[in-house]
């Protein structure tokens, strides 16, 4: 007999980051299509020896469940850097999560209904319309120009409203495209009106060659953007994304979204030793040589 599925998995579509991951695999193969960091920016030594100094510090506790916002001395290291750009974030309004997609579910669960629109930027990253998909929502593509996302076509898309409007602002995936300052003001100024939830996925603004870097999105709309940033994805694919700046109404709701999922607790075996040696290499420093070292490499 033959397991029935549940209605939505009609819907899902094979992973094309998976495919994209095994193909990478590949020993033969020098691979363009996903964003894998180069090995020998990896700082292998530094990690391994944080990694033997937790255990050492602080033994069994390091390996122990922790809350589900994260570990809270991570929490507060990312808010103290959005402050320090200009957005007024407390660690409260942080969420460490194991990667974007888990972020993407999360909105999912708590803001899409079957056939609600979700706005994203055409072409846009995969792995969004994969997670987002599966809460089986009415996709609406609006082309870019050089600028960012094209605003005579967002408005018409905004027209009978929409639950979500997904951008990445800065180098954006895949085209590479960065939105400029003119162009976020006016994102900003067409949503402030709307009942629409902006998430700003904002993965690459340290990596930046020229070290410069444009104010989010969220600076002109902080009550109603979710901020996906992986202040520390440069090489060390930790991806610590902070939900940040959702207004105190919805943040329950993604952190209780979190809890049923998660049971309340987010596994230090997997997450736990990660998140204190990713707090401890961003604490001293240990991360800025780095992105020295990548904005050199081309």
């Amino acid at each position: 007999m033959s397991i029935q599925t549940a209605r939505r998995m009609n819907h899902a579509r094979r992973s094309f980051v998976r495919e994209i991951l095994k193909a990478a695999a590949n020993p033969g193969i020098i691979s363009f299509a996903g964003g894998l960091p180069n090995p020998r920016f990896i700082p292998v030594d530094e990690i391994s020896g944080l990694c033997r100094q937790i255990l050492a510090e602080q033994g069994a506790a390091a390996l122990q469940y922790c809350t589900a916002e994260g570990h809270p001395p991570l929490r507060q290291w990312v808010a103290d850097q959005y402050a320090a750009s200009g957005l007024n974030v407390l660690a409260d309004q942080i969420i460490i999560t194991s990667g974007s997609q888990q972020g993407f579910d999360l909105l999912g669960k708590v803001l899409v209904e079957p056939d609600d629109k979700v706005i994203v930027e055409d072409p846009t990253y995969i792995a969004a319309i994969q997670a987002f998909g599966m809460y089986e929502p009415n996709l609406s593509a609006v082309p870019m120009d050089e600028n960012g996302i094209d605003l005579d076509l967002l408005k018409a898309a905004l027209i009978g409203g929409a639950r979500i409007l997904y951008t990445m602002p800065n180098f954006q995936n895949p085209t590479g495209i960065s939105y400029s300052a003119d162009r976020r003001h006016q994102v900003a100024a067409l949503l402030r009106n709307e009942s629409t939830v902006l998430v700003e996925d904002d993965p690459y603004h340290l990596l930046g060659f020229d070290g410069n870097v444009l104010p989010p999105i969220a600076n002109h709309l902080p009550e109603r953007t979710v901020l996906f940033a992986r202040i520390a994805a440069i090489s060390v694919r930790i991806d610590d994304d902070g939900l940040v700046r959702l207004s105190g109404k919805h943040r329950p709701e993604i952190v209780g979204g979190r809890v049923r999922m998660n049971g309340g607790l987010q596994r230090k075996r997997r997450l736990g030793p990660v998140r204190r040696e990713l707090f401890q290499l961003l604490a001293v420093g240990g991360i800025r040589p780095q992105r020295g070292q990548i904005r050199r490499w081309r």
